[in-house]
């Protein structure tokens, strides 16, 4: 054993993949002569291994063939939910149920299984092959380039908001295009993942030049509540856009497969927060605003937990605490410990419910489910071997330095507005009641969600980010309209 040059990597890899394909032929000539009951043959090839920072940026692909795996079709497992994906925790899960061997109560796989029919193989395992290839190639420059401009962009807005009379016309424009560039990049993120791209040059224009556009929207408030319905549009169609954006591109590190992520999550009940406060600010009857806003908050807890859409365990915790919270606000009550873990009792009583709902109508199994049963059979190694992972998992996002750094950017933001804005917030709350008390709601998610999810702390940057920035462009809407009146009259 020992290390080769690039060069000699480079001609292994080619002879290990020509034995490869010799021995694949004689599994599939076995397979196809003895159909019933036959061998089976579980094969990995490694990809190219990384030459720095062993980073690797590609999957590995696996074949089974054998009896009860048809050839032309893809893998998957209940752990991905993914049509030609599977985690490398379903290996050991995969050849127990082959061999009909016990498996350890540690493991925390599903079994591999075969599906056919749905979209040719190859095909289907390029795209993924390449669209995470891509994601893993620009997640780095990118979101180090996205924070830093969305950083500049907020404490330039707020300077713009300080010393608004001081400012030419163009320049607060800019800074309102700024907070709107901030709003638009998740979204962007998701939807560049229908335009084909070959390479990370174009992958990187296609994502900036959708940001450029959707900045156009004239409100902050309309990008993020737009957001939301995409999300959960994308939801009911499978989450392939979340799947694929590079917000969400876990595939690789394992840490979700399908279904709503943190980072979306965040964005998701931020979006339905400001959704509604813009529907209790009009000028209904209180009934009929308390029906609305109530009938929104359930369609975003239905999307974030039913099983069909991921049955996020944090998401119904997250969001149902949040809402109850927003409720109670919105009503001009305080919000006190007892309320906040009466809305962590609820998220429990709606994932239960929605699961159980879930199976009754069939839907496959989740991560969720599998907790659940493995808890009933009293499997405490698999209980504790997900419970250090998420634990480990979400220390190493917090540790990160972009997670550190964007924390002292929100921290210093918060002190700055505290200490020479505050008026403005003063009059902003009573201006904006609604906004105010969603955003005082969002505080609450925030803490929630740190609490009760592996990356939570992912999860509450988005989602004060959405009320963040709204505040900002509706301070900068509002200061720069009333200065502009004074001057007009004055002239």
């Amino acid at each position: 054993m020992g290390l080769l040059s690039p060069y000699s990597e480079h001609e292994h890899r080619e002879q290990s993949l020509h034995a490869l394909d010799q021995f694949l032929g004689f599994a599939l000539h076995a397979s196809t002569v003895n159909s019933s009951g036959g061998p089976v043959f579980v094969v990995f090839a490694a990809p190219t291994p990384p030459l720095h920072h062993r980073v690797f940026a590609r999957l590995c692909p696996v074949s089974i063939v054998g009896s009860g795996f048809p050839s032309g079709g893809m893998l998957t497992s209940l752990t991905t939910h993914t049509p030609g994906l599977v985690a490398a925790r379903d290996i050991a899960a995969t050849l127990a149920s082959l061999f009909n061997s016990p498996l350890a109560d540690a493991s925390a796989g599903s079994p591999a299984y075969p599906i056919t029919g749905r979209q040719n193989a190859v095909i289907g395992l390029r795209a993924i092959d390449s669209e995470t290839a891509f994601n893993q190639e620009i997640q780095t420059p990118l979101f180090w380039t996205l924070g830093v401009i969305s950083g500049l962009f907020a404490f330039a807005s707020l300077a713009v908001v300080l010393v608004c009379s001081r400012v030419p016309p163009t320049v607060q424009r800019c800074a309102a295009y700024g907070l709107r560039f901030i709003a638009a990049w998740p979204v962007a993120l998701m939807i560049v993942t229908v335009f084909p791209v070959r390479s990370s040059d174009a992958y990187l224009a296609a994502i900036f030049t959708l940001v450029f556009v959707i900045a156009l929207v004239p409100s902050v408030r309309a990008i993020y509540i737009c957001t939301a319905i995409v999300i959960a549009a994308d939801s009911l169609f499978g989450s392939k856009l979340i799947s694929n954006s590079c917000f969400s591109a876990y595939y690789l590190s394992g840490i979700r497969f399908y279904g709503i992520g943190n980072e979306y999550m965040g964005l998701i009940i931020g979006g339905t927060l400001l959704a509604a406060s813009t529907l209790w600010a009009r000028a209904w009857p209180v009934i009929v605003r308390k029906n609305f806003v109530l009938a929104v908050f359930c369609i975003a807890v239905f999307i974030l937990v039913y099983p069909a859409f991921g049955s996020k365990a944090g998401g119904a915790i997250t969001s149902c605490s949040v809402f109850y919270a927003a409720f109670r606000y919105l009503h001009g009550k305080r919000v006190a410990l007892k309320h906040i873990a009466l809305g962590v009792g609820i998220g429990i009583v709606v994932l239960g419910v929605l699961s159980m709902l879930g199976r009754a109508f069939g839907t496959e199994r989740t991560h969720v489910d599998i907790a659940a049963h493995a808890i009933a059979r009293g499997h405490v190694g698999y209980i504790l071997g997900i419970a250090f992972r998420k634990v480990g998992l979400a220390a190493r996002i917090v540790l990160h330095p972009g997670t550190l750094l964007g924390i002292a950017a929100f921290a210093l933001l918060a002190a700055l507005m505290k200490k020479f804005a505050m008026e403005d917030l003063l009059k902003y709350r009573r201006e904006r009641p609604a906004t105010a008390a969603v955003m005082m709601a969002s505080v609450v998610g925030a803490g929630v969600a740190l609490l009760f999810n592996d990356s939570g702390i992912i999860a509450g940057v988005m989602l004060l980010s959405c009320v963040t920035v709204t505040l900002l462009d509706d301070l900068i809407g509002a200061k720069c309209a009333l200065w502009h009146s004074m001057s007009a009259k004055s002239a």
